[in-house]
């Protein structure tokens, strides 16, 4: 029984010592990857080039503005309030969506949360951002901050804007 007992616990260090090995050279490994990866599917493998690779995002700017109209109702009838008053600072699921068909605004921005549609990006602000989302940038936006919802006040929200170039 203890023959036993001393078997295990070394195979035990054993295993921790390759495991703890193995992740210091990964992380030598990794710095020095090569762009070749292979992708195996149904037993057949195949080599992805650096050409073939995914595009990559650089940033190129930007932006610190608030959602506009968040005083008014949606299509759908749910005011634009009660979606804000569920958004939270730091949220990076905002979406920017072009609304080219707005009837106010060619160059018209819709800015949608998980909960709906908030608002809109400012109409002076909104023929640059247009363009650069049009031309095939790549456009992310985050909650800074929520504001206002208290004592009767209406609230509003902060975001930061951040706009990348697509290399590859």
């Amino acid at each position: 029984m203890r023959r036993h007992f001393v078997f295990v616990l070394c195979l035990i260090l054993a295993i921790s010592f390759t495991a703890c090995s193995n992740s210091t050279s990964d992380k030598t490994d990794q710095s020095t990857q090569t762009a070749s990866i292979e992708n195996k599917t149904d037993n057949n493998s195949e080599s992805v080039t650096e050409s073939e690779k995914e595009p990559q995002l650089v940033l190129s700017s930007t932006l610190n503005t608030k959602i506009v109209g968040v005083t008014f109702d949606n299509t759908d009838g749910i005011n634009r309030q009660v979606i804000l008053e569920k958004m939270k600072t730091g949220d990076k699921t905002i979406t920017l969506k072009r609304d080219p068909n707005n009837a106010y605004d060619e160059h018209a921005i819709e800015i949608h949360s998980n909960y709906g549609m908030a608002g809109f990006i400012n109409a002076d602000l909104a023929p640059d951002l247009a363009s650069k989302m049009d031309s095939g940038k790549v456009v992310k936006a985050t909650v800074e901050e929520i504001t206002g919802g208290q004592g009767g006040c209406y609230y509003g929200c902060n975001i930061l804007i951040e706009i990348y170039d697509v290399v590859g």
